[in-house]
């Protein structure tokens, strides 16, 4: 039996300390492979959002303005046992996919009601060695201001229609104040489309309803303009940016086609009550009709 050895605990504390300096280390990490070795590669990719946002609303922006980014922006980082990253196959580098990823964003917050944002770029290029050059893109997002729904209305030709939205404007999927989305401007089309359909008019589709929205921008465009509705606007449009609102209203396009406008009616209704599947084809049905339903019966029970 070998004599037992005491270990104070300094050694262990020594020893510990050693190990947690070693898997920190590990842990933070990361290293390329399978890079190109003659020009400078993507290595990490950051988004920064500033405003005034929780920090669970800033991490859902961050997250939706990633996918946004440019596929040779975008890093695949594969992690061994969650202490050793991998860095496998970064793409190289290049600029006009920093400018195509800042459109792609630029987009993504105009639909969500963001129709201001700044977003800029910067990139540093750390040469490791001869054959290893990792660039770092750093994105900085100052969304601004999101627009909020001022008024929300509803202006179609058909006056069946009108009457039908009018009607259901209380169950609108949009309400004033509310932030602006183009997806809730698209389902609530759908929504009054669903009504239609369910009124009988059943071939008007989305080519038939649109959604206006304000037109301030493309009016001080106009040179017919006078100037002092141009002013006018101006001054509208000053106070927009300090607190930006938008109105919607939903049109109707007046060259649509007219059979879309027709309203349809239940005709008459055939129901066989007791048919089954291998029922014989040659059976005499009892013939009964209540109101516009046919009913087709093997007995006389109706």
């Amino acid at each position: 039996m070998l004599p037992g050895k005491q270990v104070s605990f300094f050694t262990v504390l020594l020893h510990s300390l050693i190990a947690g300096t070693l898997l920190l280390y590990l842990s933070s990490c990361v290293t390329p492979a399978k890079y190109p070795k003659t020009k400078p590669f993507v290595f990490k990719t950051n988004i920064s959002v500033s405003g005034s946002f929780s920090p669970a609303e800033k991490q859902e922006l961050i997250a939706k303005l990633q996918n946004q980014l440019d596929d040779s922006l975008k890093v695949r980082t594969i992690s061994y046992a969650g202490v050793y990253k991998r860095v496998f196959r970064p793409p190289s580098f290049d600029t006009i996919n920093i400018v195509r990823s800042r459109g792609f964003m630029t987009s993504l917050l105009n639909y969500q009601g963001f129709f201001y944002p700044t977003i800029k770029d910067t990139f540093l290029i750390d040469t490791v060695s001869a054959t290893q050059r990792r660039v770092t893109v750093n994105f900085k997002v100052a969304p601004g201001k999101q627009t909020r729904l001022d008024s929300i209305g509803y202006d179609l030709t058909t006056p069946e229609l009108q009457s039908l939205a009018l009607k259901n404007k209380s169950e609108s999927l949009l309400k004033r104040n509310g932030a602006f989305s183009s997806p809730d401007i698209a389902n609530e089309r759908d929504r009054l489309l669903q009504i239609f359909h369910y009124n009988g008019y059943y071939k008007v589709d989305k080519g038939d309803i649109y959604a206006e929205v304000d037109t301030v921008v493309a009016a001080l465009i106009d040179p017919t303009l006078d100037p002092f509705e141009q002013v006018r606007l101006l001054d509208s449009l000053r106070k927009k940016m300090d607190k930006p609102t938008i109105n919607v209203v939903f049109k109707q396009r007046t060259d649509a086609d007219t059979n879309h406008l027709r309203q349809f009616y239940i005709g008459t209704v055939k129901v066989y009550p007791d048919q089954t599947l291998l029922q014989d084809s040659v059976m005499n049905y009892v013939f009964t009709r209540i109101g516009n339903i046919d009913i087709y019966s093997s007995s006389d029970r109706f």
